[in-house]
């Protein structure tokens, strides 16, 4: 029985890539004069990138447009490219199990569009009131990421700043998804946490 009341957060946000990355933009010519600087951009609360109030990352958008344009969305490949390690056969079977052909999988598709990504987005004001409950949280938070996740471990240090009295513990050697890489570490971890 666990001894303490805990919240588990868990961003699903899947990790890696699932095709090909287009190239980025051009980095500048050094050969020309450097721009001016702009002005400084007013100070955001770090949490601002999940309420659509500051430009997502590249890699989470072409995540998104990924998913949103894929002729065949294939879920198994999302998750193993969201790993560290090699997952077994019945392992990814098991993740394309509920969706044994695409009308199945609109919550998958629609998943990366529930993120804002602008402040206008329809989800922005949850988001932004969710941030300001979690800042006043008073109840046990564990924080747990791995220390490769390209997606959502720069939100580990965020939440341990913004919710009060937050545990934090960073796994070594996995990706997004804990439970494959580094399942029983995350499970000593939640296991310590809640005193069981």
């Amino acid at each position: 029985m666990l001894r303490a009341a805990f919240l588990l957060l868990a961003l699903s946000l899947a990790g890696g890539s699932i095709a090909q990355v287009p190239d980025k933009p051009k980095a500048p010519d050094k050969s020309k004069p450097a721009p001016k600087a702009a002005a400084k951009a007013p100070s955001r609360p770090a949490w601002a990138q999940l309420t659509g109030d500051q430009q997502m990352p590249y890699l989470w958008l072409h995540f998104r447009d990924a998913v949103r344009t894929a002729p065949e969305l294939d879920v198994a490949r999302l998750v193993r490219s969201g790993c560290h390690s090699t997952l077994a056969g019945d392992v990814l079977a098991a993740y394309d199990a509920p969706f044994p052909d695409e009308t199945y999988k609109a919550a998958p598709r629609a998943m990366p569009d529930l993120v804002p990504t602008s402040p206008e987005d329809p989800a922005s004001a949850a988001n932004r009131a969710a941030w300001q409950r979690l800042s006043t949280w008073d109840k046990p938070f564990l924080v747990a990421f791995s220390d490769g996740d390209p997606i959502t471990s720069g939100m580990g240090p965020v939440l341990h700043r913004v919710v009060p009295g937050a545990e934090s513990v960073t796994i070594a050697g996995g990706g997004h998804f804990l439970q494959e890489d580094t399942g029983e570490e995350l499970a000593f971890a939640i296991a310590g946490f809640t005193g069981s």
